[in-house]
């Protein structure tokens, strides 16, 4: 590494099926970079994480090169009985600051891209806390529901700065783990509600453009409706954009709701996973025909869920956001 060089530590738990969104995710960051910045992107895997999908990482080919690979295997049998939700790396996180020689780490998902530097976001203050994280698309409902204390609020843990000195100084690894030996069946209160319960007392709620979580308008609710300006800031100048829940860009119709569903192939084609001109063809065209069944599909499932949904205040105010 060039002597001057600010190093960013970023760390990514893919599975199988998130190896190709991982290499675009890292691509983007790349290729968004600042003069200066030298990127160390950490993959945690297990055993069942194919060879295929490591060489491929190792293949990425964003124009610049200021950036490696640190492939670290995870012994998950620490995870053995906790439950497997679709990606059962997630629960990886906890481990971050004990398999990671680093004063901070940004923890993503793999559903994600970036769209300008993380040095910003690195160079945020976290003195005498855990975490920097944005809150939740619905953080309002998710802290009342988890019975937080009333002024915290309810963070995304797709998008996680960890004080990795902190984590280390107050062991919160162990006591994560103490808190699920204590009773098993908490391992189902799932990886990001226990680390709002944990540790959202010590955690600096940082812009939504640190995490920008799209709400299509009319499906999906949003307490964004209470942070409208800082939700078009946001909206105009993200830095990174988490495609959270069923609004991935590679499904086909879902994938259109997405107003930057194009940036993320933009970036998947700087990867071995690029897809060839006619599969990219096929794939708009499929794109463009299933989208009105995917929107009248979100609309019905919003509105089976909530059947007063027209007659409520936040509906109206979130087609405005």
């Amino acid at each position: 590494m060039a002597a001057m060089q600010k190093e960013l530590n970023v760390c990514f738990a893919p599975d199988n099926n998130y190896a190709a969104p991982c290499g675009a995710a890292i691509a983007s960051i790349v290729e968004n970079s600042s003069e200066g910045e030298f990127l160390t992107f950490h993959i945690l895997h297990n055993n069942t994480f194919l060879p295929e999908n490591i060489e491929k990482l190792s293949e990425l080919s964003p124009s610049r090169k200021n950036f490696k690979l640190n492939f670290i295997k995870v012994d998950d049998s620490e995870f053995k009985d906790f439950p497997d939700y679709g990606h059962q790396p997630v629960w990886y996180r906890f481990k971050i600051p004990s398999l990671i020689n680093a004063e901070k780490v940004l923890y993503l998902d793999c559903d994600v891209i970036a769209l300008a530097s993380l040095g910003e976001f690195f160079d945020i203050a976290m003195d005498g806390l855990a975490m920097c994280a944005v809150k939740d698309n619905i953080y309002r409902k998710l802290a009342k529901k988890y019975k937080l204390p009333p002024k915290q609020p309810y963070f995304n843990s797709g998008v996680v700065m960890m004080n990795c000195r902190y984590w280390r100084e107050h062991k919160l690894e162990s006591r994560f783990f103490d808190f699920i030996r204590e009773d098993k069946s908490r391992a189902w209160l799932l990886d990001q509600n226990i680390l709002n319960m944990l540790f959202g007392d010590k955690t600096k709620f940082v812009h939504l453009k640190y995490n920008f979580q799209y709400v299509a308008p009319f499906a999906f609710e949003s307490c964004y409706i209470h942070d409208r300006k800082e939700y078009r800031q946001a909206a105009e100048n993200p830095v990174v954009v988490h495609f959270f829940g069923p609004i991935k860009p590679w499904i086909c119709g879902d994938g259109k709701l997405h107003p930057m569903q194009k940036l993320y192939f933009k970036y998947l084609a700087l990867t071995p996973w690029k897809m060839p001109e006619q599969e990219w063809r096929k794939f708009e065209s499929d794109n463009n025909k299933l989208y009105p069944s995917a929107l009248r599909r979100h609309c019905i499932r919003a509105f089976t869920r909530n059947p007063q949904l027209l007659l409520k205040p936040y509906f109206w105010g979130r087609l405005f956001m």
